[in-house]
């Protein structure tokens, strides 16, 4: 089942989609499983987000910058998949 995700304050407003896996849990259906982060990802995430917030509103430079803590944080995620 496919479930569109729409803008808080504009439905109208499609942003995406969200598929859910068949086999996978529900958000709810059970306790929220702690994951570690790895010290040096979250100082690249501190550092990102100090950037953003004292910068003037267009993070287009730090593009590179997102782009690559997404895909470390991805791996890190990845590494907990399946553990119970």
């Amino acid at each position: 089942m496919i479930e569109e995700i729409t803008h808080d304050q504009d439905p109208s407003l499609s942003l995406g989609w969200r598929v859910t896996a068949i086999g996978a849990p529900a958000a709810e259906a059970g306790p929220v499983r702690e994951v570690s982060m790895p010290h040096r990802l979250m100082w690249k995430l501190h550092s990102l987000l100090e950037q953003i917030a004292s910068g003037d509103g267009d993070v287009r430079a730090l593009q590179s910058e997102v782009m690559s803590l997404d895909s470390d944080l991805w791996d890190a995620l990845m590494q907990h998949v399946g553990e119970e």
